[in-house]
């Protein structure tokens, strides 16, 4: 294998490592189920560790690790903070933002693939393997969380064992099956999340607002021009004549638009920061018991209801025992 082509394979392979994490990271941010955040936290840790086995091969081929940020990715992700803050409802929210996961993990899957597909050394070959191996199975777990099929999987992490154990009671008498419930040790199963990609949620959603904002605002803008020209003297003679007159109102939506939407934007992205550091912390610090449940997607928001509201007087219980 030429040592260049192979540094330009494993590049590529580390900037969609990056791009993973990244995009676990605001899929986590914008959900609050310390559960599925914690879970999706753990991925975005396991492509830390990817990354950083891959520049260490990088380095062996005498290459330099090399990948920078992308402007449409930070766009990208800002867009999916305004997007989940539109939408009503915490499973609806969770369908958003998984969906936007499985996009991004199916592409890091095929290019993996293709990766393969040229000659390696046996080191390399087995390194790629097992990572692209472990990639199909998160991107099978994560459709499972999504519903993308005949089943969903419905995730909630508990303070307590006996909190988790009464959530799966209440579950067994409302009919599911409990061949579909499992709990788990947290500390056995997730760790804990030390990013390597910076990303800057105020920023990026920010980002996203002031465009989304200058769009929407040309366009009323446009209108507003329009009704006020034909209004005033019923048009006007040139097409030139009609543009420069009609680009204040647009350069004057636009504006109004962006300082609105920035507003907003910010709001938004400092909203997700602080409550999604406060659920990690108290995830990580209090959180004892993982507890899912397999069902038919139309039961899914039943049994996260059962789930979070045994969840929800369990921490009032603790609340009112040690309160702050």
């Amino acid at each position: 294998m030429d040592p260049q082509q192979g540094t330009r394979i494993l590049n590529r392979l580390l900037c969609l490592c990056r791009d993973s994490e990244a995009g676990f990271q605001v899929a986590a941010e914008n959900i609050s189920n310390r559960g599925l955040k914690m879970l999706l936290k753990a991925y975005a840790q396991e492509r830390v560790e990817f990354a950083r086995e891959l520049a260490a091969a990088i380095r062996q081929l005498d290459g330099e690790p090399s990948c920078s940020g992308s402007l449409l990715a930070a766009l990208h992700r800002g867009w999916i903070d305004l997007k989940a803050a539109m939408i009503i409802g915490p499973l609806n929210t969770e369908r958003i933002v998984l969906d936007e996961v499985l996009r991004g993990e199916r592409v890091a899957q095929q290019a993996y693939r293709r990766a393969l597909e040229v000659p390696l050394s046996q080191e390399l070959h087995d390194l790629l393997t097992r990572q692209h191996q472990r990639i199909e199975k998160v991107i099978h777990q994560v459709a499972c969380l999504r519903g993308t099929g005949e089943e969903r999987l419905v995730v909630r992490l508990f303070d307590t064992p006996q909190a988790a154990a009464l959530a799966k009671e209440t579950l067994l008498q409302a009919g599911f099956d409990a061949s579909r419930i499992d709990t788990r040790n947290l500390d056995n199963l997730l760790r804990p999340y030390q990013p390597q990609t910076r990303r800057s949620t105020i920023f990026e959603t920010m980002l996203a607002a002031v465009l989304l904002g200058l769009t929407l605002g040309a366009l009323l803008g446009t209108g507003v021009g329009l009704a006020a020209l034909a209004w005033i003297d019923g048009g006007v003679a040139s097409l030139a004549a009609f543009i420069l007159r009609l680009a204040p109102y647009v350069a004057g939506g636009a504006l109004v638009g962006m300082g609105i939407l920035a507003m907003i934007g910010l709001l938004i992205g400092l909203s997700i920061a602080e409550e999604d550091q406060y659920l990690y912390n108290e995830g990580v610090h209090h959180g004892r018991i993982f507890l899912q449940v397999l069902v038919h997607p139309e039961r899914a928001p039943e049994a996260a209801q059962i789930m979070q509201g045994v969840n929800a007087a369990d921490r009032s219980a603790a609340i009112s025992v040690h309160p702050t």
